[in-house]
C-alpha cells in the first residue's frame, strides 16, 4: 500500500482557484483524520470514505481555508453561492444532517433518519441547493 492516498478531483472543482485550493484542503484534512483514527486495515477497505466524523472534520477544514482565503482569488458565483450555503448550514449545527443526505443516508449516523423531515424543511427555509451534495473529491489507497 503507498503511504500516502491519491486525490481525485471532480470537474466541478475545477472552476476556480478557491475551489480547487479549498477542496484539496477538505481531502488533505480528511486524510489527516483517517491516518489518525483508523487502522491500516480498515482504511484498505475503502469503507473509511464513509465516516460520518472524517467527513465533518473535512467540512469543517474546508469552510476554515475559505474563510482564510476569501479575498485571495477571484471567485465563480458558483463557488461564492456552495461557500455561502456550506457556511449556513454549519453555522445551524446541521453538518451531520447534510452529510447523512449527501450520501444517501448510507453513512452511519444514528439520529439521521429522526433528523431527515427536519433537514428538509431547514433546506427549504435557509435556501440551500442540491449543489452542496456535489461530491467533490475521492480518496483511495494503491495496493502495491
Amino acid at each position: 500500500m503507498s503511504r500516502t492516498p491519491d486525490i481525485v478531483l471532480s470537474p466541478v472543482v475545477k472552476r476556480d482557484s478557491m475551489m480547487i485550493n479549498s477542496t484539496i484542503a477538505a481531502a488533505q484534512a480528511k486524510i489527516e483524520w483517517l491516518g489518525t483514527h483508523l487502522e491500516k486495515k480498515e482504511l484498505l477497505t475503502g469503507f473509511c470514505d464513509m465516516n460520518i466524523e472524517s467527513e465533518t472534520f473535512a467540512i469543517e477544514k474546508m469552510i476554515e481555508f475559505y474563510k482564510t482565503h476569501e479575498k485571495d482569488w477571484a471567485m465563480d458565483r458558483d463557488t461564492k453561492k456552495y461557500f455561502d450555503e456550506m457556511i449556513r448550514i454549519a453555522d445551524n449545527g446541521k453538518i451531520k444532517d447534510h452529510i447523512y443526505e449527501k450520501y444517501n443516508r448510507l453513512i452511519n449516523y444514528e439520529q439521521g433518519a429522526a433528523r431527515k423531515d427536519d433537514y428538509i424543511q431547514f433546506k427549504i427555509d435557509k435556501n440551500i441547493s442540491e449543489d452542496t451534495n456535489q461530491i467533490l473529491y475521492k480518496i483511495f489507497y494503491k495496493l502495491e
